[in-house]
C-alpha cells in the first residue's frame, strides 16, 4: 500500500504537465492576436486584388 507522501509526490509530478490559468490566458491572448493579424492580412490582400482587377 502506498503512503500519503508517495501519493502526494505522484500528484505533484503529474501537475507539472497541467496548464495553469495564466498559461491558458497567455495562449488565449496569442490566439486572439493571431486571428486579428490574419484577418488584417486577408483584408489587405482582398483590397489589393480588387484594386488590381
Amino acid at each position: 500500500m502506498t503512503t500519503t507522501e508517495e501519493r502526494l509526490t505522484r500528484v505533484e509530478t503529474t501537475l507539472e504537465h497541467v496548464a495553469t490559468k495564466a498559461d491558458i490566458a497567455r495562449m488565449e491572448l496569442r490566439l486572439f492576436r493571431l486571428i486579428i493579424a490574419s484577418s488584417g492580412v486577408i483584408i489587405a490582400a482582398s483590397v489589393a486584388a480588387i484594386r488590381f482587377l
